[in-house]
């Protein structure tokens, strides 16, 4: 009997610190804002969990062992399960949080380093899409008429992209039309 008190007493201890270690998650994952420093604290913790699984799961075994009669030994099993399952979705709640901070982070550099780029660079316009440009090869162009009686109208890439989008527009609404009749 005094080796399952010794096993139950050392569960205890670790469950203690488990508990000091989730204060310690949940404050830190409601700091206002998260830096690198932050998430290898995280990822430090998250370490911990996994070795206090990995310490917990043998002693389970060792405490329900020990144990002689059934109700309490059924009542350890509860108690064991609710642990293991405790620490899983901390864990799992904890990797996922890190995985999102991390990305955020990434993403925040990103626009940073672009934003840094765009000022020494000229913007380039993005691309229409492939699709779009196949669509519009059979389709009749639109005919602009010019503003002033000796007025040319100049063909940019945005004005394409006008002419090419209110095609597609056109083409849908005659093909929704002709459906319809």
């Amino acid at each position: 009997m005094e080796e399952l008190q010794r096993l139950r007493a050392s569960r205890k201890a670790y469950r203690a610190h488990l508990t000091t270690l989730y204060k310690k998650i949940i404050e830190l994952k409601s700091a206002t804002t998260i830096d690198e420093l932050h998430i290898a604290t995280l990822e430090n913790y998250c370490q911990q969990l996994k070795r206090k699984k990995d310490i917990l799961t043998p002693l389970n075994e060792q405490i329900a062992k020990a144990i002689t009669k059934p109700e309490d030994l059924e009542s350890e099993i509860f108690e064991t399960e609710e642990m293991h399952s405790t620490i899983d979705e901390r864990y799992s709640e904890l990797t996922t949080f890190i995985e999102i901070k991390r990305n955020e982070l990434k993403l925040k550099v990103t626009v940073q380093s672009s934003n840094n780029t765009d000022e020494s660079s000229p913007e380039t316009s993005p691309q229409p899409e492939q699709s779009i440009q196949q669509e519009n090869i059979h389709q009749p162009e639109m005919s602009q008429s010019p503003v002033g009686p000796n007025s040319q109208t100049e063909e940019t890439p945005a004005s394409n992209n006008t002419i090419q989008n209110q095609t597609l527009i056109n083409n849908n609404i005659n093909g929704a039309s002709a459906s319809a009749n």
